[in-house]
């Protein structure tokens, strides 16, 4: 197990988390386009830094935004990076740029490195000891969850995951994976398919095996699971999250009775929506009551490897005020707006990526 002690995230709307769970719950806005970026320019995120800093993808800048609250000079802490898509906006920059007959600058390698971003917070806060960084799709933030959770010692864990894909190459793939929503707002588990809204952001959560003094809540079980699907495909049955979530549940020691709230991955993929329902079906067939349940990205986007993060964060929100945001428009599985069941403390964040990786985790609210 272990225990948030504090958090720090970056998200379109640029709201606090009791703010965003406020929003949610009352239903308005929701992401009308195909993506979804932050109002914040890389200037805006450079403001201040030291003119080496320049050169930095904008995924190093939300992730250094990001850690600031976390992260101090010095402190004996290890560090988890994570990121999907990583330092793609400097690459197609530098690639555009050798194509035109410029030439190469000696920073250029270094910055568009996988580990970029934990190298630039490594430096940036003089860490000691050299940061682990992962790189899973959609379920990286889970898999970095899970690193952390075995890590031996008593020494505390910062997590870090930040992804900025709003680029034309990468819209560009995304679309001709006809996942992208083109006519319409994106409605995950929606009567009405439409894709997903590319989104951004970074998350880190601070995790210790010994509580603060009101820490958010704990971390209790990971499960992941490799699904020999197609590179973008997943089994219609969910069998991939199927078996991460029992793999989550027996880590944890709970039944699925006990669980009080699924947060989905939802993204708004027909598909994809249909197979991870059918997974949490199968899991929760013959519970009564069923659990809560939930889904975020309508209104966030998806941000790729912080979107689980800012969803757990959320899910202990959740928690804590007895109350779930319900989906504003049709869909085809029940999620009216509800509070929660008197003492619920159980959640179940769920997650679906590219390549076949599946991933669920579940937290407690203390």
């Amino acid at each position: 197990m272990r225990y948030i002690n504090n958090y720090s995230f970056i998200c379109p709307g640029e709201l606090g988390l009791s703010e965003l769970h406020q929003e949610l719950c009352a239903g308005f806005g929701g992401v009308a386009d195909e993506v979804y970026p932050l109002a914040r320019s890389n200037a805006d995120l450079k403001a201040g830094l030291p003119h080496s800093y320049q050169e930095l993808d904008r995924v190093c800048l939300l992730g250094l935004q990001a850690a600031r609250p976390l992260l101090s000079s010095g402190q004996p802490v290890r560090l988890i990076t994570g990121s999907s898509r990583g330092v793609c906006e400097k690459l197609e920059t530098i690639i555009a740029a050798t194509q035109k007959g410029a030439k190469g600058r000696p920073r250029w390698s270094p910055s568009t490195t996988q580990s970029a971003l934990a190298a630039t917070l490594a430096q940036h806060f003089q860490l000691g000891d050299i940061p682990i960084h992962v790189s899973a799709a959609c379920a990286t933030f889970a898999l970095a969850l899970e690193m952390a959770m075995v890590l031996p010692g008593e020494q505390d864990v910062v997590l870090l995951c930040a992804d900025a894909p709003i680029t034309e190459a990468v819209v560009t793939m995304l679309a001709a994976a006809k996942v992208l929503t083109k006519v319409q707002c994106s409605q995950p588990f929606g009567r009405m398919p439409t894709g997903m809204a590319l989104s951004e952001g970074a998350v880190g959560v601070s995790l210790s095996k010994n509580p603060a003094l009101n820490p958010l809540g704990a971390v209790i079980g990971v499960g992941q699971c490799m699904e020999p699907a197609t590179m973008t495909g997943v089994h219609p049955e969910g069998l991939g999250l199927k078996k991460a979530i029992h793999l989550a549940l027996n880590q944890a020691g709970v039944l699925p009775s006990e669980i009080d709230l699924v947060v989905t991955h939802g993204s708004g993929t027909l598909k994809g929506d249909q197979a991870e329902w059918r997974a949490v079906e199968a899991v929760f067939h013959g519970v009564t009551p069923k659990p809560s349940v939930t889904a975020h990205k309508w209104f966030l986007g998806h941000s790729l490897s912080p979107s689980v993060g800012i969803s757990l964060l959320l899910a202990l929100m959740h928690l804590k005020r007895g109350e779930i945001p319900s989906l504003p428009y049709p869909s085809f599985i029940p999620m009216e707006r509800q509070s929660l069941r008197p003492g619920a403390s159980l959640a179940l964040i769920l997650c679906m990526g590219f390549g076949g990786f599946h991933a669920a985790i579940i937290v407690r609210r203390l």
